[in-house]
């Protein structure tokens, strides 16, 4: 004797809310890729951008003589009392604009 089952209206609902969470999922991850960089994005005193790219304040210096796309600081206050600041996403763009080791080399 065979049993017949019938089971695609629940495999169909499952799938239709395995869907559904997928499509949550995704809206979600777009929602969070929209603050994300605002979030991150902040400007930085030398010490800190230096830091942040993992050189000296020297070295820092350097790479602003050096190279004519390193991003340039903003001046922040008045002529007596001003600080230079830099804007962390510029300074990522600029360390992936850099050429990558060549594992051979």
């Amino acid at each position: 004797m065979a049993v017949t089952i019938d089971i695609r209206k629940d495999v169909e609902e499952a799938l239709l809310k395995v869907l559904s969470e997928t499509k949550l999922i995704e809206s979600i991850k777009t929602e969070i890729a929209k603050i994300t960089p605002v979030q991150e994005d902040r400007w930085l005193t030398k010490k800190e951008a230096a830091r942040h790219i993992g050189v000296s304040e020297s070295t820092f210096d350097r790479f602003r003589k050096e190279f004519p796309h390193f991003p340039k600081g903003r001046k922040l206050g008045n002529v007596n009392n001003s600080r230079v600041v830099w804007r962390k996403s510029e300074l990522d763009a600029f360390m992936e604009s850099l050429p990558q080791e060549d594992k051979d080399a």
